[in-house]
This record gives structure tokens, sequence and C-alpha cells, in this order.
């Protein structure tokens, strides 16, 4: 069995999930449709499916389309399951009271790291790295910090 067929509209559905997560804003239909590249009929057939499932929400106001309540219960669920960063807080303080400096909770997904959590230091200036946030390895610090520990390997 081919494990790509009939995944079109599945697909679709997350580039459009993927686009409205991406812009804090909202977007409204027009500028979707132009990120997303999908004839208009789709566009909001599968909006509608979203939406019905709460998955994305439609602002009244603004008319932008952002990322529903649902869809946040879910990240909700995995982000708490397993709690990685509970298991991890007392590290984290510990190497924060150790160094004086803000230490990081950071997994690799991919090429990406994902951040999962921040202790912050002493220091005034804080990090506007954002939590939950996917970012390539070679762009963060917590990134570099994986990637050599990997010695070479990538998988």
């Amino acid at each position: 069995m081919d494990a790509g067929k009939g995944t079109a509209s599945l697909e679709k559905a997350f580039d459009l999930l993927e686009a409205i997560g991406l812009a804090p804003e909202g977007l409204d239909s027009q500028l979707l449709a132009a990120r997303v590249n999908l004839p208009r009929s789709t566009l909001y057939r599968l909006l509608g499916l979203l939406v019905d499932r709460g998955m994305v929400r439609r602002d009244p106001t603004s008319k932008r389309y952002r990322l529903g309540f649902r869809y946040l219960e879910m990240v909700r669920g995995a982000w708490l399951e397993p709690d990685l960063v509970a298991a991890a807080s007392f590290e984290l303080r510990s190497l924060r009271d150790l160094t004086g400096e803000t230490a990081y909770l950071a997994i690799r997904e991919g090429d990406q790291v994902l951040s999962l959590e921040r202790c912050d230091g002493a220091h005034t200036h804080r990090s506007a790295a954002a939590m939950g946030q996917s970012k390539p390895m070679y762009c963060t610090g917590q990134g570099k910090a994986i990637l050599s520990a990997m010695g070479g390997r990538t998988s």
C-alpha cells in the first residue's frame, strides 16, 4: 500500500494549519489563499472543516483566521505528556544557580530544535526566545549544543 496515496487533502489541511499557526496576527482569506496556493473552493471547504472541528477560528471583527482552541487543547496535552519539562525543572534550576546564567531545555526534531523551557538567570536582559518555537539547529545556542554532542551523527 502506498503511504502517500489519498493524503492530498490532509496535506492541504496541514499547510493551512501551519500557515495560520505561523501568523500570530492571523490571516484573512486573501492572505491565506496566497500563502497556501489553493483553489478558492478547496480553501473554503478545508477552512470550514477546520473551523467546525475547532482547530481554526475566524475572528468576527478582523475576519482573520487564527488557531482554534481545540488545537490549543491538543497542544497542551502533547506538552504535558510525557512531562519532560517537569522532569527537568530541578536540573534547570540547579544549572542556573550554579552558573548564574539562563538555562534552557530543548529537544531535536529532525533538523530543527524546539525550545521547551527556560529558567532565567540573574541578568537584567532577558532572552527573547519563544518557548514552543522550532528553529534550525544552527541558529540557536541550544541547537549548537545538541549538534556538538552529536559528533558528526545526523540521524
